[in-house]
């Protein structure tokens, strides 16, 4: 009777153990898989005020990087940000270590070579060029193409950046003087204050917070449109070879439900 009613005990337990191992793969099922649950996307950005803006809580926001920030997040990708100075994030992106994207960068066919974009995330207004308020030589250059044509003035340019590529190809047919520098706006700015470039192009956006920023050994610095330039330059999530398509697409589908800037 012991063996009988031990058999039994035993066939109960393997029984439930059966039982209980499918309730486990099916709650298995059923939840959030943990590769889901962990997508996360590192995003370069710097610190340029009105595109990138540094919130209290350390993310963050601004013309570009909100839009960027909130694409993400509709399409279930948790965005890491990451400050890094910018003429660094081109060099990260072409190492290709991790999933990454630099935030709010201009699309050319170098960069496409090694980088993956997504759709536009904002498009700029047309450009505006800042310069000393003092300077006559600039009174005769109106247009763009007398600007870049122009042998006598040089234009101050941040190193790795790209005007768009109408005017890198102007630049280059023209061989438009320039100085590459490591500097920001700011630095620029100085550089122009001091003569050591005769003028800059911004976006309109940010020509008037940077004049407003700026006034430097009295010396007056003032805002110029020149004819002829461009629409504004559209800006993208320039992504490593490591990021996956799938995440690309469903950031792309988010930009596509939300309002154009």
């Amino acid at each position: 009777m012991r063996r009988k009613g031990a058999a039994m005990t035993s066939s109960v337990l393997q029984h439930f153990a059966l039982r209980l191992g499918a309730l486990a793969a099916l709650c298995a099922l059923l939840l959030p898989s943990p590769a889901r649950a962990a997508d996360t996307l590192e995003l370069l950005v710097f610190e340029r005020p009105p595109y990138y803006v540094k919130q209290l809580d350390g993310s963050m926001g601004g013309l570009v990087a909100g839009r960027a920030g909130e694409a993400l997040r509709r399409a279930g990708v948790t965005p890491i940000w990451k400050e890094v100075a910018s003429n660094r994030h081109l060099s990260k992106i072409k190492r290709n270590r991790k999933a990454a994207c630099a935030v709010g960068w201009f699309k050319n066919p170098e960069r496409e070579t090694y980088a993956k974009f997504s759709d536009p995330i904002y498009r700029d207004r047309p450009m505006a060029a800042l310069r000393r308020a003092e300077d006559a030589r600039f009174d005769k250059l109106t247009s763009l193409h007398d600007l870049l044509a122009a042998q006598e003035v040089k234009l101050g340019i941040k190193l790795g950046f790209s005007m768009g590529a109408e005017v890198d190809a102007m630049m280059a047919e023209l061989k438009t003087p320039t100085v590459k520098v490591a500097q920001d706006n700011i630095g620029l700015l100085r550089m122009l204050s001091h003569g050591e470039i005769d003028y800059m192009f911004v976006a309109a956006e940010e020509a008037e917070s940077l004049l407003g920023k700026f006034e430097r050994d009295g010396k007056s610095l003032t805002e110029m449109h020149p004819e002829g330039a461009p629409e504004g330059n559209k800006r993208y999530l320039l992504c490593s070879q490591k990021t996956p398509d799938a995440w690309i697409e469903k950031v792309n589908a988010a930009l596509a439900d939300m309002t154009p800037n």
